[in-house]
């Protein structure tokens, strides 16, 4: 995986729960190494980083990436709604976004902060709201935001 990213040769990664920080021991027993993020192909059209560090997902993918399409975050841990506000910012040409079972759990405040901040609501065309606190208020209100197209994906949702 990290050849092929060194490589720039993908335009999907499913990483899942290895997107964790690592730190590793040196032989010698010295302080810990942390890890060097790989860099992020220019084409990268879909991330699946379900049950991954959030924090590690943003180092990923923080400075932009133009080309996403499509990102899961379901059960990502450390994912705060002002967190995943401010990497969606950077994506404009997201079309799909998972954010079921985020941990902490995303509220109507906090999926309308996430969507204020998208950077293009009106090419957003599915979002997984499965297993939040969102209630229909906030599913509602992602409908109104994001246009008619919106398919929003809600088990586990109060009222939907």
């Amino acid at each position: 995986l990290v050849a092929a990213l060194a490589a720039r040769q993908l335009e999907s990664i499913g990483v899942g729960g290895r997107l964790k920080k690592r730190t590793t021991r040196s032989a010698a027993a010295g302080p810990p190494l942390v890890v060097d993020t790989p860099r992020i192909p220019d084409r990268l059209r879909r991330l699946d980083a379900t049950d991954a560090a959030f924090s590690f997902v943003y180092q990923l993918i923080g400075a932009g990436a133009p080309t996403l399409l499509a990102l899961d975050l379901t059960a990502c841990s450390d994912a705060d709604s002002r967190r995943i506000g401010a990497l969606v910012a950077r994506l404009p040409q997201l079309r799909l976004l998972r954010l079921a079972a985020v941990d902490p759990p995303l509220c109507d405040a906090g999926l309308s902060f996430v969507l204020a901040e998208l950077a293009a609501p009106q090419k957003l065309r599915l979002l997984d709201l499965s297993n939040t606190a969102v209630t229909k208020d906030g599913v509602a209100d992602a409908s109104r935001r994001c246009g008619p197209q919106l398919i929003v994906r809600a088990r586990g949702v109060d009222g939907v």
